[in-house]
């Protein structure tokens, strides 16, 4: 019976409980934000960013930024002697936390830090006899793990759209390997270290929809 008396209990008070419960929660609405990201200064680097908002002032962040490809195949021809092949790819994937403060109306500014990978990829080949074996075929690789410490402002446009500018001083570990034929044989030849990078690759301009989800 005891068991029973609890049980109802906990029903009663679920049920007084539970309307006021889900009426705050439908009248509390979380910002959703989607970036298209770029650089000015070399109008390179572009990407997409989402953001959402956790609670107030406070939001998560994930993105693919600084997408670059390239593909070159140069057949024989009159211009072309010696045929050859290039691909170039690259790009980074950055997830974290964003903290935002309101200055004006239409400005806020805000900070927050990624963990971020960035990797690049390219391979080269040319059939040219006159070039030695190591020179004719090259692949180069890196990785490059580590922690972006973003910081901006972001300016209300109209309505649902803003833009926003960032600097990304970047605590980064890198990895690089460099592939080529020497002989009859493949080498190998790698290299690591580590930077604190801040230069004009670590400016970011960005233009934002925003909307609102319950």
């Amino acid at each position: 019976m005891k068991k029973m008396h609890s049980l109802v209990i906990v029903i009663i008070l679920f049920g007084f409980l539970s309307p006021s419960l889900f009426s705050q929660e439908s009248e509390n609405t979380k910002i959703k934000e989607l970036y298209l990201s770029g650089n000015l200064l070399t109008f390179n680097n572009f990407g997409l960013q989402y953001k959402s908002e956790l609670k107030n002032g406070n939001f998560f962040r994930i993105g693919i930024t600084d997408i670059y490809s390239e593909y070159a195949d140069q057949k024989y021809g009159s211009s072309v002697q010696y045929p050859s092949k290039s691909t170039h790819f690259a790009g980074r994937f950055e997830i974290g936390l964003e903290k935002r403060t309101q200055i004006t109306e239409k400005l806020t500014a805000f900070y927050g830090i990624n963990f971020i990978t960035s990797t690049s990829f390219q391979r080269n080949k040319r059939e040219d006899p006159t070039l030695p074996h190591d020179s004719r075929y090259l692949d180069d690789f890196s990785i490059e793990p580590g922690f972006g410490f973003n910081s901006g402002f972001i300016l209300n446009i109209t309505g649902d759209f803003s833009i926003a500018a960032e600097i990304i001083p970047q605590l980064v570990f890198k990895y690089a390997s460099s592939e080529r034929i020497s002989g009859s044989e493949k080498v190998k030849d790698t290299n690591t270290g580590g930077s604190l990078n801040l230069d004009n690759q670590s400016v970011r301009v960005s233009l934002i929809y925003k909307w609102n989800r319950k």
